[in-house]
């Protein structure tokens, strides 16, 4: 088999999964995901046996059970090939450990298939299940040091780091520009800097000299609340009137000034890349004793049993039983 290879689409006997790290997924910061896609390092062959196992274990008893409850004789389940039939492998590191993938299919097959009745596991003695790791030979040497995609997102979170920074600036120049929405009234008069915007404030507004005169000697304003104060902050004539006026309008400014950030940024690239297999090509240039698998498993049976196979589906955790079908493609009918 070459990479990217077509070998023919699905039929009823044969089923194609695509291998990739999303069964289990990849738990690494940000910093060292973009680690792995600058630098094309494998360290995953772990990851690779954990996904195989979960592979095996969610698809295997389903597709057998379509397979023979269909009387399908013979048939076909590749790992490492997508839905259309392009190859794209397993990768790992060494020479594959196969029989791991014989053990755990076969625990599996003992474990998740039964008859009608699902707590009678069903007698296989007339059925064979054999597993081949078909080694894949590269064809696609990456002329790129990295993915385009990670180039992409290098550039694409530069820019949006650039804009974050400008907007950081601008958001601290308007909380410091309307600090003063943050202080209580009396300091607002109090408070030699603020008393002199507040001067300024009100000598735009006709016949307020009385309030000047006021602030500009050494008057210090009385904190009031209650029935005192609803009082006197609508008399025009007294000094609560106008500082309450002037920091509901510093107010109203700050709401309506406040910096919004628009930009977007989309940062699952890395993990996306790590986890579909995207950087297939360049693990396999960059790292010494890399290989590409295709896991082919051949279920063979003697002859048709007289009842329906059951497997146990791990995602919904209960007993069914299926049929290969064809709908638009090859796929397994669930019935009952």
């Amino acid at each position: 088999m070459f990479y990217n290879d077509f070998i023919g689409k699905e039929t009823l006997s044969k089923e194609y999964k695509e291998f990739s790290f999303f069964k289990t997924g990849i738990s690494f910061e940000t910093d060292k995901m973009e680690d792995y896609c600058k630098s094309n390092k494998f360290e995953f062959n772990h990851l690779v046996l954990e996904n195989l196992k979960k592979y095996i274990k969610q698809y295997i008893p389903r597709y057998a059970t379509g397979f023979w409850n269909s009387h399908i004789l013979e048939s076909e389940f590749y790992i490492g090939v997508n839905d259309y039939g392009f190859v794209k492998g397993i990768p790992f590191q060494g020479e594959f450990p196969v029989d791991f993938v014989k053990e755990k299919l076969k625990k599996t097959i003992e474990n998740y298939i039964g008859y009608d009745d699902p707590m009678i596991r069903a007698d296989l003695r007339n059925i064979s299940v054999h597993a081949e790791m078909i080694k894949v030979q590269q064809t696609l040497i990456p002329e790129m040091d990295v993915h385009p995609d990670y180039l992409d997102y290098c550039h694409r979170k530069a820019h949006f780091s650039k804009k974050f920074e400008a907007f950081a600036q601008q958001y601290k120049e308007w909380k410091e520009t309307y600090d003063i929405i943050n202080y209580k009234l009396v300091d607002i008069v109090n408070m030699p800097w603020s008393r002199e915007m507040l001067k300024i404030y009100i000598k735009s507004h006709p016949n307020t000299e009385k309030i000047i005169e006021l602030l500009d000697g050494d008057f210090k304003l009385e904190p009031i609340s209650g029935e005192d104060l609803k009082r006197v902050k609508i008399d025009k004539t007294n000094i609560y009137y106008w500082v309450t006026e002037y920091k509901d309008l510093v107010t109203i400014e700050y709401k309506k000034n406040k910096p919004l950030f628009g930009h977007t940024f989309n940062k699952t690239i890395p993990f996306n890349l790590l986890v579909s297999g995207e950087l297939v090509p360049y693990w396999l240039r960059d790292n010494t004793d890399m290989n590409l698998y295709v896991l082919k498993i051949t279920m063979k049976m003697t002859q048709t049993p007289p009842f329906y196979f059951s497997y146990y589906d791990i995602i919904y955790d209960k007993w069914m039983k299926c049929k290969r079908v064809i709908n638009n493609q090859p796929m397994c009918l669930n019935f009952n």
